[in-house]
């Protein structure tokens, strides 16, 4: 384990290489965080082609020849460009969504978890249909509203009532399926939750996703121990996962919940899973992590303390500090680190969530 250094890539440092691929200028931190989403979005093609844009870029995962597009990533920028007013851009994205949608071999709604950054952008580079992906995917289509787009967010969340409702323990909804087709039987708090933000969206226009919505919400009630979420259950559906504790299930609980009663969830994250790493001082990715700033978790835990009504600049702060020594975007982490599975290499959706925290915009809100 090494402390914070500036990670190269082919012998450059990772923001000279970032210049030469995207040019940047001399703005403000959101300037320059949009700024690197759209240039993101066009590397390959500009204009209204739609399409899907790589999640990372530079760093350890770079020099690897890691370019998936996630479809959670393309998610959270499609979100984010919403809230920076930039509806063209986010309408891109949703068409590239729509298209990875109608493109799928199983034609029965779902998306995958992460499609070629490249023309025609609707093939899967991870075949599995994980249900965190098709929620994140399906609740920012519905955001965008209009027919085309809220009828593919309809279809992705009937795929996942027909394939990972569960009634054992208390119910809820199960991981999805992997890459070969197989069942995850596992639940996480996590999908659950934005399973509830899905739902609820949807339930302004049909009433049959309230219950759904419920259900998804009472087994992310049934994972609250006093002052923190389990990250879900094992493989049986019924016993509580004991093996960690992770960030997002604490934060993002908050800002789909917006429940007073779970909201200790979030001084849970930052005292047990505070992290420094040299100049940055943030959250890492879950508990016993605290050497491996998680820049992306830390703009979760940024945003729901300001809509709590306590908010830290603090955390802010640290964000716009390494944006600005590594920028234009966010990297995803401090340091890299494989058990974490978060590298030091510049992120779409960090980028995303910097730009949502810094607004004030709450992307799982119903």
């Amino acid at each position: 384990m090494v402390g914070w250094t500036r990670r190269s890539v082919g012998g450059l440092a990772v923001g000279a290489v970032v210049a030469a691929v995207l040019g940047v200028g001399g703005r403000t931190p959101r300037d320059e965080a949009l700024g690197f989403l759209r240039r993101m979005m066009d590397l390959r093609v500009t204009g209204s082609t739609p399409r899907l844009a790589r999640s990372y870029l530079g760093g350890a995962l770079g020099a690897r020849g890691f370019t998936d597009a996630t479809t959670y990533d393309n998610a959270v920028m499609l979100h984010a460009f919403l809230a920076a007013g930039d509806e063209r851009r986010a309408r891109v994205l949703g068409d590239g969504l729509v298209a990875a949608q109608a493109a799928d071999p199983a034609a029965d709604g779902r998306v995958r978890a992460a499609y070629s950054p490249d023309p025609p952008f609707t093939t899967a580079t991870n075949a599995a249909s994980d249900v965190g992906a098709v929620a994140w995917a399906a609740h920012a289509l519905a955001t965008l509203g209009g027919g085309g787009y809220l009828d593919a967010a309809v279809a992705m969340g009937e795929w996942v009532e027909r394939t990972a409702r569960d009634t054992r323990g208390a119910g809820g909804y199960t991981g999805g399926l992997r890459a070969d087709g197989t069942p995850l039987t596992w639940k996480a708090t996590e999908h659950n939750t934005d399973l509830v933000a899905l739902f609820e969206r949807l339930a302004a226009g049909d009433g049959k996703w309230r219950e759904r919505a419920d259900a998804a919400r009472g087994f992310v009630s049934s994972m609250w121990d006093g002052d923190h979420f389990h990250t879900g259950t094992d493989v049986d559906g019924v016993t509580p996962n004991r093996a960690f504790v992770p960030a997002d299930a604490q934060t993002w609980t908050y800002l789909a919940l917006r429940d007073d009663r779970f909201a200790a969830s979030l001084d849970y994250a930052a005292r047990e899973m505070s992290a420094v790493d040299g100049p940055y001082r943030g959250i890492s990715s879950r508990q016993g992590v605290h050497d491996q700033v998680w820049f992306e978790g830390t703009a979760h835990l940024a945003l729901a303390r300001r809509l709590r009504g306590d908010p830290d600049p603090a955390l802010l702060d640290t964000i716009e500090k390494v944006q600005r020594a590594h920028g234009p975007g966010v990297l995803a982490a401090s340091r890299d680190e494989a058990t974490t599975d978060h590298y030091a290499s510049l992120h779409t959706g960090a980028t995303a969530w910097y730009l949502l925290a810094a607004a004030g915009v709450n992307p799982l809100a119903p």
